[in-house]
């Protein structure tokens, strides 16, 4: 919210997320992708985390989790297709200025400084 930015995330970003939203170390995912996928590429899953870091969207895990984890089962996966964020910056100003939660006695909305 700081950046006032918002994100689509496509391509296999979905089985990404889901392994840092479990707390997987990255030098797990390439054994559980391989699992997934009849092929994938590394460079592609390491490119993608270091973009997301970059852009704030997630941060080092102190406490990495160290259970097995396996990807969800609610699609098919096959072929590998390249994890892809989309950044959109259309509304920013509007985000940044925030009208639904700066109501104050100010009126509203309220611009921050």
């Amino acid at each position: 919210m700081d950046s006032g930015k918002y994100y689509s995330a496509t391509g296999s970003a979905a089985d990404i997320f889901y392994l840092i939203e479990h707390k997987v170390p990255t030098n797990k995912f390439e054994q559980i992708l391989d699992k997934g996928f009849t092929e994938f590429i590394k460079e592609d899953v390491a490119a993608f985390v270091s973009h997301i870091l970059s852009e704030n969207l997630i941060e080092d895990c102190s406490q990495p989790n160290l259970n097995e984890v396996e990807l969800p089962t609610d699609y098919l996966r096959n072929q590998w297709v390249s994890p892809n964020l989309i950044e959109f910056s259309d509304l920013q100003d509007l985000i940044l200025v925030d009208p639904v939660h700066d109501a104050s006695l100010q009126g509203w909305p309220v611009e921050r400084p």
